[in-house]
């Protein structure tokens, strides 16, 4: 990573990724003490809502694109940079006006115009003319650089806060990606999404999805967890029981694409789909777990108003016959549905060869589509699972079988 300053003097650091340049702060990897937060870690993040968006591109052209939390602007240049043919209306938002100074300079640094400039460039080239006429200047010069910039592809850039920027207009694409817990902005993204417009949300605040911080999880998720083996996969669908909420709140439903937990963060992507129907049937899959606490057994409990006479018959295993007191615990609500889309995950991973994306991120896909079609149990293959193990019970009965590194399959053809 090269060095260089800024206009005042204050020093800065160039960092490349994927073709694109860079001007951070030196203390770019601590977002409690920049502007402009970098996480070369998060680039995986960044080239798999690359990579659906380009599958969404596909589909159709000059997509209203926003990235709410722009930091040092990078996504929304990468969106740019690899979709250019499909002219993708880009626009980046941040709260800080420095964070805005920043993102504008590396938006016009990797050979792009910034929209929000466009009125200031025409009073200038106006007072140019003024000056022409009063003191005999020549703007032909600065003519010529005009037309010029003018041929670049441009990136709106905005400083406004995410919600109030989610309220004023619609956008086809959304990522929401800041510092921690992300649901405090949910309700403003799914307002003006139309139909088939697709949300990413990147959630950091794995002290609360993991359990370890039951409190905050309450405040923040309306649920409870505890910390178990299939943590990862009720972290994903405590998330997703969130988004089902918010979007019900307008009168719409999703279509969940993906669900990718990594070390540091977890990544869902969802298609909107309008209409109360939709809603009704989103809110039937967000469903309590009943947790074994000895052997992690789990199922989804039925939303039925009706009681069950014993809830421990739901459970495959009979821990609860041999051992005295209470043997399992009621946890979530959480999302009881599907957290994969096939054929989504099928044509990202063909949109993914002509990026520049890793291999990390190849792989990962890999994974996942063999997740999405791999019965659990079968082979030894493991996935999350929402429809296998049912029992007569309706939909009670779901089995969620935890997602480990060391069982992901390697394999792919």
């Amino acid at each position: 990573m090269a060095s260089c300053r800024s206009s005042d003097g204050e020093p800065l650091k160039v960092a490349v990724e994927m073709g694109v340049t860079l001007k951070v702060k030196e203390n770019h990897a601590t977002p409690e003490k920049t502007d402009t937060f970098y996480n070369p870690k998060m680039r995986m993040n960044r080239e798999m809502v690359l990579c659906a968006l380009a599958t969404m591109a596909e589909e159709k052209d000059q997509l209203r694109c926003l990235d709410a939390f722009g930091a040092t602007g990078i996504e929304g240049i990468l969106w740019s940079k690899y979709l250019k043919s499909k002219c993708p209306q880009v626009t980046i938002g941040d709260i800080k006006e420095e964070t805005v100074a920043l993102i504008r300079r590396n938006v016009r640094s990797n050979g792009f115009r910034v929209k929000t400039e466009e009125k200031k460039r025409l009073r200038d080239k106006e007072d140019g003319r003024v000056n022409n006429e009063e003191g005999g200047m020549d703007d032909n010069g600065a003519g010529d650089e005009e037309t010029e910039a003018m041929k670049k592809p441009e990136i709106e850039v905005v400083c406004c806060d995410a919600n109030v920027l989610l309220h004023q207009r619609p956008f086809d694409f959304v990522h929401l990606d800041p510092y921690g817990c992300s649901v405090q902005y949910l309700d403003a993204a799914f307002r003006n999404v139309p139909k088939d417009g697709i949300v990413a949300i990147t959630s950091t605040d794995t002290s609360a999805l993991y359990g370890k911080c039951p409190n905050v999880t309450q405040r923040h998720y309306n649920s409870y967890i505890t910390r178990s083996e299939f943590m990862r996969e009720m972290a994903v669908r405590l998330i997703l029981a969130s988004v089902v909420r918010a979007v019900a709140r307008c009168n719409k439903g999703v279509d969940v694409l993906l669900s990718l937990v990594a070390e540091h963060f977890l990544l869902v992507v969802v298609r909107v789909q309008r209409g109360p129907s939709y809603a009704d049937a989103c809110l039937e899959r967000v469903q309590g777990v009943i947790h074994c606490q000895l052997c992690q057994e789990r199922v989804f409990q039925s939303n039925d108003r009706m009681l069950n006479e014993n809830n421990y018959t739901l459970l495959p295993c009979t821990c609860h016959v041999g051992t005295p007191g209470k043997t399992a615990t009621l946890l979530g609500p959480v999302w009881s549905g599907p957290v994969f889309n096939l054929e989504f995950l099928k044509r990202m991973f063909s949109a993914c060869r002509g990026l520049l994306v890793s291999p990390t991120t190849r792989n990962h896909l890999k994974t996942m589509i063999q997740e999405a079609q791999c019965p659990a149990g079968k082979g030894g293959c493991r996935r999350f699972s929402s429809t296998c193990g049912k029992k007569a019970t309706g939909q009670a009965g779901h089995i969620l079988i935890p997602l480990r590194s060391e069982q992901m399959p390697t394999c792919f053809s």
